[in-house]
């Protein structure tokens, strides 16, 4: 089925009950002021956060990591060393050859070569609050408007009820997200699922990504396997087109496709097993959250978790703590 795309103008009541409620993604209308102040493209995050290392990945189709994803290094760059990047500090030629040690602006210089490559790195899932904070209240040149909110980042008001925002601070998952995507022209990641029944929403400020997505009830023609930890493992390939051929249960999985694009915003239910391709190269940002429509399958993921995850056990003491405020703000 193709990916759905929901109406301009679609209000929140609606969202809940057509597709949030019902486990339907949706490429959704971004409503004004949502998002960040300006775009994050490319350019932007190469100025504001060049200096910044990030952890880098790569698929590999045998891993047993989530979402099918290795660390990955680039090796030194070609040439001298360029000049330093705003946002933080540039390291020596030397020091890209440790595992994740390349900086932002190198990976995003390099991202025409690294695209040549079989399975091309992946900055993946990236928390900015725990390494660029500031990105997220950043105000653009010449200052704020009236009333002072502007140049902050504004969560997209179909999410805003995130009942993990409402954990007391220093929780877990409490202030992992948004996250940061950048990744190069056939980058990639394994068929997955996001983790604790949580929902996700990725907003894409730059490119193209094609997405493949499993309604939860189709999960077991993926051949999950739970060996390696509580989150499963899919041997269901989408991206290699003879493997998911000849994949007789993979056939018959009912899916939605499609291609999200600049300036889209995309939510994917709990539960829903997913894999993405970049077309492009691509920028972009996405978050888990908890809200009314998942917040029992919550529950029922912390339980399994908190068996042997003590943080886990104190995230749902807090979800089921008698005055714990779960109301919907409208």
């Amino acid at each position: 089925l193709p990916l759905p795309r929901a109406p301009a103008g679609l209000s929140v009541s609606a969202f809940w009950e057509e597709y949030a409620s019902r486990r339907v993604p949706v490429v959704l209308p971004l409503p004004p002021g949502a998002g960040p102040a300006q775009a994050w493209d490319l350019a932007f995050l190469r100025a504001s956060i060049g200096g910044r290392v990030p952890a880098l990945r790569r698929r590999d189709a045998a891993s047993t990591q989530w979402a099918g994803l290795e660390p990955a290094t680039l090796g030194p760059p070609p040439g001298p060393e360029p000049a330093g990047a705003a946002g933080g500090q540039t390291l020596s030629a030397s020091s890209t050859t440790m595992v994740g040690a390349t900086t932002v602006a190198d990976f995003i210089d390099r991202l025409d070569a690294t695209a040549e490559e079989a399975e091309p790195a992946y900055l993946f899932d990236w928390s900015l609050p725990q390494h660029c904070k500031e990105l997220l209240t950043r105000r653009p040149e010449g200052g704020g408007g009236e009333g002072g909110g502007e140049g902050l980042f504004r969560v997209p008001r179909y999410f805003a009820n995130d009942l993990l925002q409402r954990l007391s601070p220093g929780s877990l998952y409490r202030d992992a997200w948004p996250s940061l995507f950048i990744g190069p022209r056939g980058s990639r990641c394994s068929v997955h699922v996001d983790t604790f029944g949580s929902h996700f929403w990725m907003l894409l400020f730059e490119g193209e990504k094609r997405w493949t997505i499993f309604p939860p009830e189709a999960a077991p023609l993926l051949r999950p396997s739970y060996a390696h930890g509580h989150d499963p493992l899919f041997s269901a390939d989408v991206h290699d087109d003879a493997a998911a051929e000849a994949d007789e249960l993979l056939r018959r999985a009912p899916r939605w496709e499609g291609v999200l694009r600049a300036g889209e915003c995309l939510f994917v239910p709990a539960g829903a097993p997913h894999a993405v391709l970049n077309l492009t190269h691509t920028a972009a940002i996405s978050c888990n959250y908890v809200d009314s429509t998942n917040l029992e399958q919550v529950r029922g993921e912390l339980r399994v978790a908190a068996c042997t995850c003590p943080a886990a056990r104190e995230v749902l003491s807090q979800l089921d703590a008698p005055g714990f405020d779960a109301a919907v703000d409208a």
